[in-house]
């Protein structure tokens, strides 16, 4: 299965759902190893990465990713993940997992909450598990909690941009389209921040530099004004940037042999 990642402004009613079988959400557990908590926002730094999951329901199909975030990359690939939850039958036979668990010899693991439901001639009843769908031989009152694996992929997402990034994953099966959609937020209260302004100096006589061109974390920031300055922005106290600055008649900063093209703001 290949995924294509497309970056965009807007989005269309072309993206109405007409199908399931996806889900994109924050991925708790990657979020959490990575910050030691599990967060709902993050900084808007280029830098600070939220992660995210998609779940695909039938893998034969290709999905499509879209957002509109500053980048959004693949982390890892069929990640199995564990997962529980309560499934309640109210007078009813059949309930769904959230997820389509992991085909093995025994996937599931399962525990009534409160009593074991019987037929009419005492008999206790047992459920069968097919795929998603979870089925008692008849219609009964119950609660279980199932444990199972799914599989799904990761994805790290950036901004440098507060506000709410919106990120759709697409499935088209035939011309049967699937989608799903997450919010994720950037605010530059998820960090300390502080002021910074570049000053681009030659390095042979140390004369400010005019009209380059500068990029903060792969993004245009601007050029420099007569006096070789340009402001950077609020920029997040213990996050690494990296920088590249480029102008007509010198050699692009990335490409030269000094070692200043990146910087970790301090307090």
């Amino acid at each position: 299965m290949v995924e294509k990642v497309t970056h965009i402004t807007d989005f269309d009613e072309e993206y109405t759902t007409l199908a399931e079988g996806i889900t994109i959400e924050l991925d708790d557990s990657a979020n959490l190893s990575a910050n030691n908590e599990v967060r709902s926002d993050f900084a808007p730094d280029g830098v600070d990465k939220a992660f995210l999951r998609v779940i695909v329901d039938n893998r034969d199909f290709e999905y499509e990713i879209k957002h509109n975030g500053t980048k959004i990359t693949k982390e890892g690939t069929n990640i199995a993940i564990e997962h529980t939850e309560t499934l309640k039958f109210y007078d009813e036979a059949t309930q769904e997992l959230a997820y389509k668990p992991i085909v093995s010899k025994d996937p599931y693991v399962y525990t009534f909450i409160g009593a074991q439901p019987k037929n009419e001639n005492g008999k206790l009843l047992v459920p069968t598990f097919d795929g998603k769908t979870v089925r008692f031989p008849e219609s009964v009152v119950a609660s279980i909690e199932v444990t199972y694996k799914y599989s799904a992929d990761r994805w790290g997402l950036t901004s440098q941009y507060s506000g709410d990034i919106l990120v759709v994953a697409i499935q088209d099966r035939n011309g049967e389209i699937a989608k799903d959609t997450e919010d994720v937020t950037f605010t530059a209260e998820a960090g300390e921040t502080q002021e910074y302004t570049l000053v681009v100096k030659d390095f042979c006589d140390d004369a400010e530099i005019a009209g380059a061109t500068v990029y903060l974390n792969g993004a245009l920031v601007g050029t420099t004004g007569n006096d070789g300055t340009i402001f950077l922005g609020e920029l997040f106290i213990g996050q690494e940037y990296f920088l590249r600055v480029t102008k007509t008649g010198y050699i692009n900063s990335d490409e030269d042999t000094l070692l200043n093209d990146s910087f970790i703001p301090e307090s």
